[in-house]
């Protein structure tokens, strides 16, 4: 009897343990030119917990090359420059958050690290950490006439004409808050249609990537 009650004790024990929160991944890379004003991405949070709850964050580390500025945008707020810590309610169905690097003609490679924690109970904590690479690096960089959008003003469907390349093409639809709305691939040796009427009426930035390669970003709204 006395094996049978620890044994449901300790599994108590690593019940309560157990994280009310994840992320997608723990670590990621932006690419994005050194002439872009800004290149961003953000890293998908799951709420664990069945109800939303408070997260803090704070930057516990960082190098980015000289002339480089960032932001960080939580589920609430996209926080001005310089921003290092705060606090956002995590929704039921989970949310995100984003780092914009500012790279201001810089050429350069660069991270972020932010600690993540339950604002009730900090020992439930994660890290991310955000790599950022602009501009002459070893990049291949795309050009941005080589790719063209449009209407820019859309009803239903986006056209999408891209260089014959033979190459795949990730492609993110972002909102100006820099919540990723959607995710998708393209083939860069046809003319591709999107349909987007799904989404609110607004502002919308299209953004390309190829693999080890780097970022264009367009907008339509």
């Amino acid at each position: 009897m006395k094996k049978l009650l620890l044994s449901i004790f300790l599994l108590s024990c690593i019940g309560l343990q157990a994280q009310n929160f994840s992320a997608e991944v723990s670590d990621t890379t932006l690419y994005g030119s050194h002439t872009e004003s800004t290149f961003f991405g953000d890293i998908d949070l799951f709420n664990d917990a069945g109800s939303a709850f408070n997260i803090s964050w704070e930057r516990v580390e960082e190098s980015i090359p000289t002339g480089w500025t960032t932001s960080n945008c939580d589920p609430e707020i996209c926080h001005p420059e310089g921003v290092t810590s705060a606090s956002f309610d995590l929704p039921t169905l989970g949310g995100y958050l984003n780092t914009h690097f500012y790279p201001h003609g810089v050429a350069g490679t660069g991270y972020i690290k932010i600690k993540l924690w339950n604002t009730s109970d900090p020992s439930e904590n994660i890290e991310l950490t955000y790599h950022g690479v602009a501009g002459a690096v070893g990049i291949n960089e795309l050009s941005a006439p080589d790719i063209q959008v449009f209407p820019t003003v859309v009803n239903t469907s986006l056209t999408v004409m891209l260089p014959n390349s033979g190459e795949t093409i990730n492609v993110h639809i972002y909102d100006l808050s820099g919540q990723r709305m959607r995710t998708f691939q393209m083939t860069t040796d046809n003319m591709n249609h999107v349909d987007v009427s799904d989404l609110s009426a607004g502002m919308y930035l299209l953004n390309f990537e190829i693999a080890g390669a780097g970022r264009i970003t367009k907008m339509f709204v």
